[in-house]
């Protein structure tokens, strides 16, 4: 996707687009989940052409979460002290960074009261959420309470897999991130199932090509039915965007292969 012309604009996918615009407008606290391959990077590359694009005075804090997990055993974790200085360290690039939490909370607090009355707005995205210790939540919760008078400082969205909404589902059971699970407002990428088609035609204006050139109707609904299985007796569709597009390149080489003029069911089938 290179222009906001080529975004696909399903209902779902719009819904959650407006969802990462509104908790960049309005400081709100969102988490994004969904599988991998379902459209969060896109999401977020989405919001942040769009505020470029549209001269938002919106500053975005993105910690790293390279080798990010949820404990030290398996990685490294994603602690406050590393968003307070993501916040600090692009706020007042030539300050040294406080040695302690509170030091740091203090400071941050200052720079983003600061720089709100100079009329900026703050966003902080953090990227493989569903690996954030609960700690580390808890106090994302409470850096989103800083305010300014009435006004709040710092908004949050979360980028996450599904893992995400079921940490948030038993937390609010045993009580140790209800507080997080009150207020984040999780919105889910779901499959493209019925979107498939008008999916592949937003894909293929993009190629300036008519879809027609490329796949059948039959075809599509190949698409459809290879992404889609039975687990414990329920339905599951796997047809997010990465994968739609991973099984339809598979089909237009192997049409390709055989000279066949499009593909269809059969080649979908043999994908």
């Amino acid at each position: 996707v290179a222009t906001a012309e080529q975004m696909f604009s399903g209902a779902d996918f719009a819904y959650v687009r407006e969802a990462a615009w509104q908790a960049a407008q309005t400081s709100g606290f969102v988490a994004i989940v969904g599988e991998s391959g379902a459209g969060k990077t896109t999401v977020l590359e989405d919001l942040e052409s769009r505020l470029e694009e549209e001269g938002q005075r919106i500053v975005i804090f993105k910690p790293s979460v390279v080798g990010m997990e949820e404990n030290d055993t398996k990685g490294k974790t994603l602690k406050s002290a590393d968003v307070l200085h993501a916040i600090v360290a692009q706020l007042a690039p030539d300050q040294p960074i406080p040695p302690t939490v509170q030091a740091r909370t203090l400071r941050a607090k200052k720079l983003l009261a600061a720089s709100a009355g100079m009329g900026n707005s703050h966003l902080l995205v953090v990227e493989e959420a569903h690996t954030m210790p609960s700690a580390t939540m808890k106090h994302l919760k409470r850096l989103h309470e800083l305010r300014e008078g009435r006004r709040t400082l710092l908004g949050i969205l979360l980028l996450a897999q599904p893992e995400l909404k079921s940490r948030f589902m038993a937390g609010m059971l045993d009580g140790s991130l209800r507080e997080v699970a009150q207020r984040c407002e999780v919105v889910e990428l779901l499959p493209l199932d019925g979107d498939i088609k008008p999916y592949l035609q937003t894909r293929a204006q993009a190629a300036n090509i008519d879809l027609a050139r490329l796949v059948s109707d039959d075809g599509i609904d190949a698409l459809r039915s290879r992404l889609t299985t039975k687990s414990g007796g329920k339905t599951i569709s796997l047809a997010y965007p990465l994968a739609v597009n991973n099984l339809m390149v598979r089909a237009l080489n192997a049409a390709a292969a055989i000279g066949a003029p499009v593909v269809d069911e059969d080649i979908v089938k043999a994908a």
